[in-house]
């Protein structure tokens, strides 16, 4: 996947679903129950019949700093902590 430096593209404030799950080492499907759950923040994007899911990528992005900081990490409570901090 290219990432936005190698494209000369301003990263993008939302990451569509199959990047997440790439940058997670997840199943695409993994990623839709994360969703569906209420785990990962998400927003919809309707295009013709089909919806478009795009999740944060502060959230990914962050989550994913943290883990390779060497902490152990529920991606449950980072989630939950990130979207508290960002409603304020």
């Amino acid at each position: 996947m290219a990432t936005a430096a190698a494209t000369g593209r301003q990263p993008s404030p939302m990451l569509p679903v199959p990047e997440v799950a790439h940058l997670l080492g997840v199943d695409v499907m993994t990623v839709h129950r994360l969703i569906a759950d209420g785990v990962l923040p998400a927003g919809r994007i309707v295009k013709g019949k089909r919806d478009l899911w795009r999740v944060p990528s502060d959230l990914v992005h962050g989550f994913l700093s943290a883990v390779n900081a060497g902490g152990q990490v529920s991606l449950d409570d980072y989630a939950a902590t990130w979207s508290a901090e960002v409603a304020v």
